[in-house]
């Protein structure tokens, strides 16, 4: 009976010894996961040595599975492990931030513009906030923040900016030279106000009582 107990405990402390524990495990395959990714995204969130130093990384752990030194791809995993799981976790709050401030602004946007301008916009900025969410990796540049800052800057311009009503008769022409001595400024004033217009594709096409946005 005392044999099969010292048995019982020898098999159990090698058990123990051989399976790692499961938060080590865990933030080794979070390393893992993260190297086996696309991390070009982590650019922007992170300092021009510390995404270069990031990619150096990254390749050496390529480099060295691809020529079947895999215990010694291990083991680089093993000592980078805490430094480049802080790197990431510091880039990823700074991203979750901008997706906050992004959500913000597109509730603002969804107000200023018809719905059918934007649900491009609504179904992209979706998928990077899924795409982020199963991953847990920083997507790669995507336009959609831009877009939607852009339209945001529109959104506060037509907020503070001066407003015109178009009498009979008005072109773009017209109203930059009445408003600001040259008809050079007709662009900037369609450029503003051209998601509005029943034509966007035509500035020469406004109506009474429409009102525009002055540059």
């Amino acid at each position: 009976m005392l044999i099969n107990k010292q048995r019982f405990f020898t098999i159990y402390l090698i058990f123990l010894i051989a399976k790692c524990f499961p938060e080590t495990c865990t933030t080794e395959n979070i390393v893992r996961n993260f190297l086996e990714n696309n991390i070009s995204g982590y650019g922007i969130y992170l300092s021009i040595e510390e995404f270069s130093e990031l990619k150096t990384l990254q390749k050496t752990y390529f480099y060295l599975l691809k020529n079947d030194e895999t215990k010694l791809a291990e083991n680089i995993l093993n000592m980078s492990t805490e430094k480049y799981i802080s790197l990431k976790n510091s880039a990823d709050e700074k991203f979750s931030i901008q997706i906050k401030q992004a959500e913000n602004r597109l509730r603002i946007i969804q107000k200023k513009f018809p719905a059918n301008d934007i649900s491009k916009i609504e179904k992209n900025f979706l998928e990077l906030k899924l795409r982020f969410s199963e991953t847990k990796i920083v997507p790669p540049k995507n336009s959609v923040l831009s877009e939607i800052d852009r339209l945001y800057n529109f959104a506060m311009i037509e907020k503070f900016q001066k407003k015109y009503v178009v009498k009979n008769n008005d072109s773009l022409v017209k109203i930059s030279e009445q408003k600001f001595g040259t008809y050079e400024n007709w662009k900037n004033i369609y450029e503003l106000n051209k998601n509005k217009m029943p034509h966007p594709e035509n500035p020469d096409l406004i109506y009474p009582d429409m009102i525009l946005i002055l540059p």
